[in-house]
C-alpha cells in the first residue's frame, strides 16, 4: 500500500487453497460492496495462501492484494495469521471460495456500531443454509445446538465463518485450534473478556468453483474435541451466567436420570413392604377426613405404616391408591418424578452454593446414575427416602436465596420445607446440620451481605429437628422397633463403623447390590477387622479434607456433607443394618468432592468458585489440555457405565422372583433372601423349589440365636409346613408345625396366632414377613 494512502479503516483475511477459479469474481463483487460503503480507498485485503499451485497468489497480487504464505497446515493457523496481520481497527473474514456473499457486509458494517463481533448467521432469522450439502447443514445445526447447550450462549451460529472484528478486542486474545474450531475458540474468548456480539441474517451460497476442502468427519472430530474442553472449563470461563442458562444443564441431567431408570417404570409391586405398606394396607382407605387423621395422629396405632411416623410419604400412598387403586405403573412413575426432582434441585442446589456449574453437574450426576439409588427409585416403598431428599434440597436452595436477598416469606418456606422433609422420613433431622454447613461456607453472589443473625436464624429448624428426633424415638419405642437385636444390637459407636467399609465398597463397585445384606461375622477377628475397616475409611476422609482444605476446600465440604446425610443410617436401632437406600442422600456429597478433585486435575486454581482464570503459558496449556482429555474420557466413560448399570439394577426390581433370586445368587447363605425367594416360589406355584429355598432360610436362621430370629424362624416353620401339604406330605408339614409351636413356647414372638393363614398360598409373603421386614435384625 502506498505510504501516501490513507490508514486502513477495514482489513479484509481471505484465507486461500486453490481458489483462483473463485478468487477473481468474488473480489470484484467485494469492491462493489465497498464502493457503496465508501471504503474502496480505506480497506486492505490480505490473501493468506495455504500452498496453492493453480494460480492463487498470482492473481491475489496482481489484483493489489497482500498475499501472505502459510508455512503450517489449518484453516486456524491461516486466519491467525491474517488477523495477525491486520492494520485496520476493523477485520473482516470471510471464505474465499465465494459462498460468502459480500452483499451482506453492508448490513455487518452498519452493526459494528454496537458490537465487536458481528457474525453473519445462517440459522437468524432471515438467514438460510441451502446451498450447503445436506450432511454439512444437518451437522452445522447438531453442533451449534450442542455448543449452545454446553455455553449457554444466545449465538445462533457458533461456526459461521464471515465475521467483522473490533481489532482492539482481539488483541492479545489467546488462540491454540489448528482447523475451523477456531471460530468458537475466538467467539467464546471474546465473550469471556465481556464483548458484545451482533448477528445479521446470512443467505449462504454454494462456492462456485472446485470442492470445499472442509473433511466432515474431521472437522466434526474437532468440534467434538472442543466440546469436550468446553465442558470441563464451563464453570470457570462463563460460570455466573443468568438463571436461564442452567435449564438447559438440568434438563440434561433428568433426561439422562429417567433414561437410565426407565426399566423400573415397568416393574410390578412386590412382597416386601410394597404389599404391606401400600397396596393391602387398610389404613390408607377411604381418602377422607378419618384417614387423614389415622395417617397424620403419632398417637395411632402405626403397625400399618411399617412403625414409623411418615405421614406425607403415606399421604401420597393413599391419594395414589384412590387415584390408581393397585396399578403400580403410577406408583413407579411418581417415584421417578420425585428421583427427577431431586436431581435438578440437588444441581441448582450446588451450582448456587459453590458457583460452579461443573461441581454441580458432578454431584447431581452421581445421583442421576449411581446404581445404588435404584432401591429407593425402583421399589414403591423407598418413596420416603426420595421424597425426603428432594424436600431436604429445596429447604436448602431456598435457605441460600434467603441469606443473599432476605425476606419473611423464603424464611418461612426454609421452616414448612424442613417440616415437609421429616414428615417424609425422619432422616431429614440431619436437614439444620446441612444448613449450618451451607450457611458458613457459601461463596458470596449477591451484593447483599449475608445476614449476621443466620445461625440464630437456624435455632427454630433445630428445634423442629430435635422434635422429630423424640417423636421418632417416642413411636419406636412404642412399637418396640428400637429394642434391636442381632448385629444392630451393638454399642453406637460399632453401629456407626461396622457399615462404612461395606458402603464404601457399594459406592466403588455397585456390580452387587441387593435388597438384603446379611451381616454375619466369622469370628471375633473378623469383628475387629470391619471396625478397623470402618474406622479407616472415616480416619481417610478427615485426613483427605484436611489435606484439600486450602487448594480444593469443595472436597472437604463434599465428604463432610456426605457424612452428615449418613447420620442417620448409623444410629442403632435402624430398620435394617445396610441398605442402598441409605446412601441415596450420600450420592450428592460425595460427586461433590469427587467433580472438584476432577476439576482440580484440569486447571492450575480451585475448583470452587472460580470464574475466568488466567491464560496459561504454553507448555502448561499443553498440559492441562491433555489433563482435560483424559479426565473428559474418564468421565464419560465413568457415567455411561454406571447408567448402564442403573439400567440393569432398575430390570432386577421388576418383581419377586427376578428380584430374590438375583439376591440369592449373590449372597447364598442370605436367610432373609432365600426365605423371600422361597415365598416368590410358592406363590408362582413352583413348590418343591420353594421347599429347597425354605429349608435353606432355616438353616441360615438357626445360626441366630436372638428372640426375634427365632420369631422369623418359627414363621418359617409354618410356611414350610404349608408348602409340604400342598405337596401331599403331611407328615413332614405336622412336624414342621410342631417345630414352630417348640419355637413359639420358647419365647418367639411376632408370630400370626391363626395357623389357618397358612393353609393357603402365602399371598402376601406370610404373615411374620410383614413383621420381620421392619425389624433391625436384618
Amino acid at each position: 500500500m502506498d505510504d501516501a494512502a490513507p490508514a486502513p479503516a477495514l482489513s479484509i483475511v481471505l484465507p486461500a487453497y486453490q481458489e483462483a477459479a473463485n478468487l477473481g469474481p468474488l473480489l470484484d463483487e467485494l469492491h462493489e460492496v465497498l464502493v457503496e460503503l465508501g471504503l474502496e480507498r480505506r480497506v486492505e485485503t490480505i490473501v493468506v495462501d495455504g500452498g496453492s499451485t493453480d494460480g492463487t497468489p498470482e492473481l491475489a497480487a496482481a489484483r493489489g492484494c497482500r498475499v501472505l504464505v502459510q508455512q503450517q497446515p489449518g484453516y486456524g493457523e491461516a486466519l491467525r495469521i491474517g488477523l495477525t496481520a491486520a492494520r485496520a481497527p476493523w477485520v473482516l473474514c470471510l471464505d474465499a471460495d465465494g459462498s460468502h456473499p459480500p452483499a451482506c457486509l453492508a448490513a455487518m458494517w452498519r452493526a459494528r456500531a454496537e458490537a465487536d463481533l458481528v457474525i453473519a448467521s445462517r440459522w437468524t432469522a432471515g438467514g438460510e443454509a441451502g446451498g450447503q450439502p445436506l450432511l454439512r447443514r444437518w451437522l452445522s445445526r447438531l453442533l451449534n445446538s450442542c455448543f449452545r447447550t454446553v455455553t449457554g450462549l444466545a449465538v445462533r451460529d457458533l461456526s459461521s465463518g464471515y465475521r467483522l472484528y473490533r481489532a482492539a478486542a482481539l488483541a492479545g486474545l489467546p488462540s491454540r485450534a489448528r482447523g475451523f474450531e477456531i471460530q468458537q475458540e475466538l467467539l467464546l474468548g471474546l465473550l469471556a473478556r465481556g464483548a458484545r456480539v451482533r448477528e445479521v441474517p446470512l443467505r449462504y451460497r454454494p462456492r462456485r468453483h472446485g470442492r470445499s476442502h472442509a473433511r466432515v468427519l474431521r472437522l466434526g472430530l474437532a468440534y467434538l474435541g472442543l466440546l469436550g474442553q468446553l465442558l470441563l472449563a464451563r464453570c470457570r470461563v462463563l460460570d455466573g451466567g443468568p438463571p436461564a442458562r442452567r435449564w438447559p444443564w438440568v434438563l440434561g441431567l433428568c433426561a439422562l436420570a429417567a433414561l437410565a431408570h426407565l426399566p423400573g417404570l415397568a416393574g410390578g409391586w412386590l412382597h416386601w413392604d410394597d404389599d404391606e405398606l401400600v397396596f393391602a394396607n387398610p389404613a390408607l382407605e377411604p381418602l377422607g377426613p378419618a384417614t387423614l387423621a389415622r395417617i397424620f395422629d403419632p398417637r395411632a396405632d402405626r403397625t400399618a405404616f411399617g412403625s414409623q411416623y411418615t405421614p406425607l410419604s403415606d399421604l401420597s400412598y393413599a391419594i395414589d391408591r384412590a387415584l390408581a387403586g393397585t396399578a403400580a405403573p403410577l406408583y413407579h412413575a411418581e417415584n421417578l418424578l420425585w428421583h427427577l426432582g431431586a436431581v435438578a434441585l440437588g444441581f441448582l442446589l450446588i451450582e448456587r452454593w459453590r458457583r460452579s456449574l461443573g461441581l454441580g453437574l458432578a454431584a447431581a450426576g452421581l445421583l442421576a446414575i449411581h446404581p445404588v439409588a435404584v432401591e429407593a427409585v425402583a421399589w414403591i416403598s423407598g418413596r420416603r427416602t426420595v421424597m425426603c431428599t428432594a424436600l431436604m434440597f429445596a429447604a436448602m436452595l431456598l435457605w441460600l436465596r434467603w441469606r443473599e436477598r432476605g425476606g419473611r416469606a423464603a424464611y418461612g418456606g426454609t421452616l414448612l420445607l424442613v417440616l415437609a422433609a421429616n414428615l417424609a422420613k425422619q432422616a431429614a433431622v440431619v436437614t439444620p446440620a446441612l444448613l449450618w454447613l451451607a450457611d458458613r461456607t457459601a461463596l458470596p453472589r449477591a451484593r447483599r451481605p449475608a445476614p449476621r443473625h443466620s445461625l440464630l436464624a437456624l435455632l427454630p429448624h433445630a428445634a423442629l429437628a430435635l422434635l422429630f428426633v423424640g417423636l421418632g424415638w417416642w413411636v419406636g419405642r412404642r412399637e418396640g422397633i428400637l429394642t434391636g437385636m442381632g448385629a444392630a444390637s451393638v454399642d453406637p459407636v460399632q453401629a456407626a463403623l461396622l457399615p462404612l467399609g461395606r458402603y464404601l465398597g457399594m459406592l466403588l463397585w455397585p456390580a452387587e447390590l441387593a435388597p438384603s445384606y446379611a451381616i454375619v461375622f466369622a469370628s471375633p477377628a473378623h469383628h475387629a477387622g470391619a471396625l478397623a475397616l470402618g474406622a479407616a475409611v472415616l480416619a481417610g476422609g478427615a485426613l483427605l479434607a484436611l489435606c484439600s482444605r486450602r487448594r480444593v476446600p469443595e472436597i472437604g465440604l463434599g465428604l463432610a456433607g456426605a457424612l452428615i446425610a449418613l447420620l442417620p443410617a448409623l444410629v442403632p436401632g435402624r430398620p435394617q443394618f445396610v441398605a442402598d437406600r441409605y446412601l441415596y442422600p450420600v450420592l450428592p456429597w460425595l460427586g461433590l468432592a469427587l467433580g472438584s478433585a476432577l476439576l482440580a486435575v484440569c486447571a492450575p486454581a480451585p475448583a470452587g468458585g472460580v470464574a475466568r482464570t488466567p491464560a496459561a503459558p504454553p507448555a502448561l496449556a499443553r498440559l492441562l489440555l491433555a489433563r482435560r482429555a483424559v479426565v473428559l474420557v474418564v468421565a464419560v466413560g465413568l457415567a455411561a457405565v454406571l447408567a448402564a448399570r442403573t439400567a440393569a439394577q432398575s430390570r432386577v426390581w421388576r418383581d419377586d422372583l427376578t428380584l430374590w433370586r438375583h439376591a440369592v445368587r449373590l449372597d447364598p447363605h442370605n436367610a432373609v433372601a432365600q426365605r423371600m425367594l422361597g415365598l416368590a416360589l410358592a406363590r408362582a406355584g413352583r413348590l418343591p423349589e420353594a421347599e429347597q429355598a425354605l429349608r435353606q432360610a432355616l438353616a441360615g436362621l438357626g445360626a441366630l440365636a436372638d428372640a426375634r430370629a427365632r420369631a422369623v424362624r418359627a414363621q418359617s416353620w409354618l410356611e414350610l409346613a404349608w408348602v409340604l401339604e400342598q405337596l401331599d406330605r403331611p407328615g413332614e408339614a405336622a412336624r414342621a408345625r410342631r417345630a414352630a409351636r417348640e419355637l413359639a413356647a420358647a419365647g418367639a414372638r411376632d408370630i400370626l396366632p391363626a395357623a389357618a393363614e397358612h393353609r393357603r398360598p402365602p399371598e402376601r409373603g406370610g404373615g411374620a414377613a410383614r413383621g420381620e421386614r421392619s425389624r433391625p435384625w436384618r
